[in-house]
């Protein structure tokens, strides 16, 4: 590609040898973004939501199982279980600390069967 110059009473002729375009995209399930382009400002709609006191900036779908978290649709996020928990039924902001609700359980935690999901 060449560009031609006459302003100067010269003709000058520049040539672009290597021209190199860069096009940034924010994720398509974000609606805007941080200066870095995969961490998510804010969510494309309500069918995607983010992980609350999470430093994990990402929209996830609301339907979708995220292990340590489920979506509480009064706050529109995913809020933590119990750190016991893989899966869980209700949040560690709704379940008190004698039932984590539970549905599965992280390798290192051992179910108990005195108190069910705990």
């Amino acid at each position: 590609m060449a560009f031609i110059d006459t302003q100067s009473g010269y003709t000058r002729i520049f040539f672009l040898l290597n021209v190199y375009l860069y096009v940034r995209v924010c994720l398509f399930i974000c609606l805007s973004y941080y200066e870095d382009y995969y961490k998510c400002d804010n969510c494309r709609n309500d069918s995607f939501a983010m992980k609350k006191d999470s430093e994990d900036v990402i929209c996830y779908p609301i339907n979708m199982r995220v292990e340590g978290y489920i979506y509480n649709s009064e706050s529109k996020m995913f809020v933590k279980c119990y750190d016991s928990c893989q899966f869980c039924q209700k949040s560690s902001e709704e379940s008190s600390s004698s039932e984590h609700n539970c549905e599965s359980f992280k390798e290192e935690y051992a179910p108990s069967y005195q108190y069910l999901g705990n």
